[in-house]
């Protein structure tokens, strides 16, 4: 049938009715094998089939020892647990195939791990505290020789409770930690020290390259948790070489003080009453000692020469310098040849000045001259020690001398209370040097912790000392510059007559008018009266004047007759111009121990505070008892007598308030 035949059949308003064609429904189909609901059975059984095998793969390689959940923090972040750490291995370290037997046993040099330094950093007794201001000091040794030298140390200034004190073991020994506090008697409630095990593995067969290493790797550590003050240590005389080294090297990184004790620790316990602020000082302290030597004092000076080398100074010998005049003994120049400094060091490390001038000098020329032979190049670390050649010094001078500077001058417990402290004084003397009368340093504190109350450690005294004292280095510096405006304002002006007694240098007069003016004052020992703790001594026999009054003593002394002698059997007597030259100082025997161990018996709390210190006025006949008030009365005189100031309009908080050398700024 052509395509309009089909058109015009299918036409229903053709009239003809398409009965003969086959209806839908009576057409034949093949019937359906499978129902769609066989279908999505089959689906889902396959899914659940795959489910199944992912499960059994998860369980069968799930890890079995992860610990529970709030243990997968760091340690940092849980405070409150236990913290798991890995069991540290025994025996020799495994062979490589690379590996050769040697006779050698320190051969390993493998990587550095410290199985128990984290469970004592991070403990809570080991993060007590942790804070930047957090007073911690740390003793470190290797050789455990040394680790017993030093725990009696530890242990007494961690009973003082001024810092918070630990140790650690960074050795190639295997001994446990209870091992060596069983063995040295250590006992936590007597000596509550916090122990750290920085020993790495494998110790005993490590080289010396390694521990090294290992020995930098723990203080590293130790500084990132703890960040201690300073670490003590003795130092590469009694220490095994790599831990001396490593120890240096890892300090100096961090910048962290690190001291070293050159002998026994026990020599040194006053470092057990020191604060950490005061140790951290403790190698940046210099001391310049000072000798102005008179004409012909051959034999003075050479006696305060050996007593100087004769003492210790535990590690670093402070600097000196020998001023001499123009005319010298030909036996000194031959001594001085010879001498060495710092003593059994085989060199002469020591400054020695000549003067030029051969006539005789006046009272400023000879101030001006001492004052110029040091100036400090550090105001907070570098001071002088002014020594007398009469003086003669015990071993332990420079013991005290330390402890009694860092106690006073870097403690954070009385940095508030040092800022009208000039120095301190080796000698006590025993007269009055603005009246030459009879001293007795005073004793009525009730509430410094001595064994014995009559006997007080120190006192302050408003007067200077050229004997034996040691100048902080601000102070002298002002000094300094007090001098170069006296002579400028007023160059003829003389001190104010008869303060200080002719038989000491002229530059104490100047002295005592800046500390008149401010207010400053001494330290003094007063233990050497009554106990046997005699630190220095001052010897009458060949003094002299002080060469700048010498022309004067000549011109004010005319000839002295011949004395008649009526009776050979009577004594002869000496003029009384005679007796006025003469020093008259007390002279006491020294101690003769290197350590001050007998002074921390009299004394166990150490060196008292400064402000329960009676402060003794410049004269007995100062009737003002209050030091400020006295200071203020003076200050307003000086600055008018010689300071050249008409008013008090000058500031009083600038340095130089004491003179007027511009007139333009007297009216602010």
């Amino acid at each position: 049938m052509s395509i309009f035949g089909k058109a015009f059949l299918n036409d229903e308003e053709l009239g003809k009715k398409d009965d003969d064609h086959p209806r839908a429904s009576a057409s034949f189909k093949p019937k359906r094998t499978t129902s769609p609901w066989k279908f999505h059975r089959r689906r889902r059984a396959l899914l659940v089939l795959i489910v199944l095998s992912l499960l059994y793969l998860f369980f069968k390689h799930i890890p079995a020892d992860v610990p529970p959940a709030p243990q997968r923090f760091g340690p940092m972040q849980q405070p409150n647990r236990a913290v798991q750490f890995g069991s540290k291995p025994k025996g020799p370290p495994p062979l490589t195939p690379n590996d050769k037997p040697t006779g050698d046993k320190q051969t390993f040099s493998g990587p550095i791990k410290f199985y128990s330094l984290a469970k004592s950093l991070y403990s809570a007794q080991g993060n007590r505290g942790y804070r930047r201001e957090n007073k911690i000091v740390l003793f470190a040794a290797a050789d455990l020789k040394c680790l017993s030298d030093l725990l009696p140390l530890a242990c007494e200034m961690a009973r003082h409770k001024l810092n918070r004190v630990h140790i650690t073991v960074m050795g190639r020994e295997e001994v446990s930690l209870e091992g060596i506090q069983e063995v040295n008697g250590i006992h936590e409630n007597e000596c509550p020290l916090v122990w750290h095990d920085a020993r790495p593995d494998y110790g005993p067969w490590s080289t010396d390259k390694r521990m090294q290493a290992s020995v930098m790797a723990g203080f590293g550590h130790i500084n990132n948790i703890l960040k201690p003050h300073v670490i003590i240590s003795h130092d590469d005389k009694r220490e095994l070489p790599f831990f001396w080294k490593g120890a240096r090297a890892r300090a100096h990184n961090i910048h962290v003080p690190l001291i070293g004790i050159p002998d026994h620790a026990s020599e040194l316990m006053w470092i057990s009453k020191l604060d950490a602020s005061s140790l951290a000082a403790w190698n940046k302290i210099q001391v310049e000692i000072l000798v102005h030597a008179p004409p012909r004092s051959s034999g003075s000076l050479m006696r305060l020469l050996e007593s100087l080398q004769r003492a210790d100074y535990f590690g670093s010998a402070p600097g000196l310098t020998i001023e001499l005049p123009s005319d010298v003994d030909s036996p000194l120049l031959s001594y001085l040849e010879e001498f060495q400094w710092p003593p059994d060091s085989g060199t002469s490390k020591f400054t020695l000045r000549r003067r030029i001038q051969p006539q005789s000098i006046t009272p400023q020329e000879a101030s001006m001259r001492t004052v110029d032979a040091f100036y400090p190049h550090d105001s907070t670390y570098s001071h002088v020690l002014v020594l007398s050649p009469q003086t003669d010094l015990a071993p332990s001078f420079y013991h005290y001398l330390k402890y009694s500077l860092l106690r006073y001058k870097y403690s954070s417990l009385t940095k508030a209370s040092t800022h009208r402290l000039l120095g301190i004084s080796l000698e006590l003397p025993s007269k009055w040097p603005t009246s030459n009368d009879v001293f007795s340093p005073p004793n009525n504190i009730d509430h410094v912790s001595v064994q014995n109350r009559s006997e007080i450690p120190e006192f302050l005294w408003q007067v200077p000392n050229s004997n034996a004292a040691l100048y902080f280095g601000d102070k002298w510096i002002e000094f300094h510059s007090f001098l170069s405006n006296r002579f400028t304002t007023a160059p003829e002006s003389k001190p104010d007559p008869d303060i200080v007694s002719k038989k000491f240098p002229a530059w104490m007069e100047y002295m005592l008018e800046l500390m008149r003016a401010r207010g400053y004052y001494l330290l003094f020992p007063s233990f050497q009266k009554d106990s046997d703790i005699t630190l220095a001594t001052v010897h009458n026999e060949l003094y002299q004047l002080p060469e700048e009054y010498k022309a004067t003593a000549k011109e004010k002394s005319p000839d002295l007759p011949e004395q008649e002698v009526i009776n050979p059997d009577d004594p002869l007597t000496a003029p009384p111009q005679a007796q006025n030259t003469q020093l008259d100082a007390s002279e006491r025997e020294l101690t003769s121990s290197s350590t001050i161990s007998n002074l921390l018996k009299i004394f166990p709390d150490g060196l008292p505070e400064l402000s329960s210190l009676e402060v003794v006025p410049y004269s007995p006949e100062e009737k003002t008892e209050d030091l400020i008030e006295r200071a203020e009365d003076y200050l307003k005189t000086f600055r008018k007598s010689i300071g050249g100031c008409d008013g008090e309009n000058r500031k009083p908080s600038k340095p130089d308030d004491l003179f007027c050398l511009d007139e333009n700024e007297e009216v602010d």
